[in-house]
């Protein structure tokens, strides 16, 4: 459970990561906004936003949410995150440094005069796409559409949907999402779509959400971000002090 929660914050990084850029010509048509959205996507390199993610995949129940401050490929990031299991929740401050997560949470029985859990597992240290891959990836796809005007936290956008190609995807971050992907039975089973939401004045991205299936499973996990700013500082995410920390190993019953 605790290590599930761990790598679904992980996880969620991937659709928060959104550049920031700050106008452009984009039109209506979707690869022009999309093109002048990566003209400018990586001028950011931190960003602080939110995510929602809810699943059904497989028919197991999961729920959560957070806002965090990351660096752009989400090797770096800090910020509360809420998560829920089958009834189970924990809610937790995380500090995610490439393959080390530290947990700050009342839901740990953690020893004496320690207050963060030390988790490590090269599952966290996968990067996430960069903000110009993610974006470029959905402009590739022949099938990208705008479906509607929305406003997203009051700013008019444009949004638009496309299949995203998991194995494109794969090719450009590797790791554990390329070995996945390199199983048959997976990767034709494994769908994605992604909705991008673009600032009509501006071509920002504002929004990204996923939609993740597999052939022959029932349920679907969706997972959403919104940027809240850009250019933040990642000073606070460091590891804290060794005296505050105790690893999962050392504490009963989670080793």
């Amino acid at each position: 459970m605790r290590l599930a929660a761990a790598l679904i914050a992980a996880l969620a990084l991937l659709v928060t990561a959104c550049g920031e850029d700050e106008g452009g010509d984009g039109g209506s048509d979707p690869v022009a906004l999309l093109t002048a959205a990566i003209a400018k996507s990586d001028e950011s390199s931190a960003y602080e936003s939110t995510f929602e993610l809810s699943s059904d995949l497989g028919g197991v129940e999961m729920e959560g949410s957070g806002r965090l401050i990351s660096n752009a490929d989400s090797t770096k990031a800090r910020g509360p995150v809420k998560f829920s299991q089958d009834g189970e929740e924990v809610e937790f401050e995380m500090i995610l440094l490439d393959d080390v997560m530290y947990m700050r949470t009342e839901d740990l029985p953690l020893p004496k005069g320690k207050t963060w859990l030390r988790l490590q597992d090269d599952e966290l240290a996968q990067q996430s796409l960069t903000p110009n891959q993610f974006t470029d990836l959905l402009r590739d796809s022949p099938d990208v559409e705008e479906v509607g005007r929305e406003d997203v936290r009051g700013k008019p956008t444009v949004h638009l949907r496309g299949p995203l190609d998991l194995e494109e995807a794969a090719k450009r971050v590797g790791g554990p999402v390329q070995q996945l992907m390199d199983q048959p039975q997976v990767a034709d089973r494994l769908k994605a779509r992604v909705d991008v939401w673009i600032g009509e004045q501006d071509d920002r991205l504002e929004r990204v959400a996923m939609e993740l299936t597999v052939d022959g499973e029932p349920g679907a996990m969706t997972i959403s971000g919104d940027m809240l700013e850009y250019d933040v500082s990642l000073d606070s995410v460091k590891a804290p002090p060794d005296g505050d920390v105790v690893d999962e190993a050392d504490v009963p019953g989670m080793g």
